[in-house]
């Protein structure tokens, strides 16, 4: 279940950051409102499930590559293969993270 959360706590973030480049009306407030509410109960809920650490990472790992590829696919942002270089050894990391959490656990 912990998972659930964590996606949606990225899910939550993607909306929020993403309204921030259309927050000067009162529509586009509203929408940053809206995702700030998804994501923030969610995060907090996820890090009562799980690992603060492991949750935190993957939030922030996610979240952060989801808006660089949304940015390049929606909004006109180049295309950059150092991007999708630097967004793969950020997942490397997260999964990293996520391998060493596990086997910490497991002691």
């Amino acid at each position: 279940m912990v998972w659930f959360y964590i996606f949606l706590a990225v899910f939550g973030e993607l909306i929020w950051v993403t309204a921030l480049k259309h927050a000067s009306d009162m529509s586009g407030y509203l929408v940053f409102l809206i995702g700030v509410s998804i994501s923030f109960p969610s995060l907090l809920k996820a890090s009562e499930l799980g690992e603060v650490s492991t949750v935190y990472t993957v939030f922030v790992g996610v979240g952060a590559a989801g808006v660089v590829l949304i940015e390049m696919l929606f909004y006109g942002e180049p295309f950059d293969w150092l991007k999708i270089f630097l967004i793969t050894t950020l997942f490397s990391g997260v999964i990293g993270m996520v391998y060493a959490t596990q086997k910490e656990s497991k002691k």
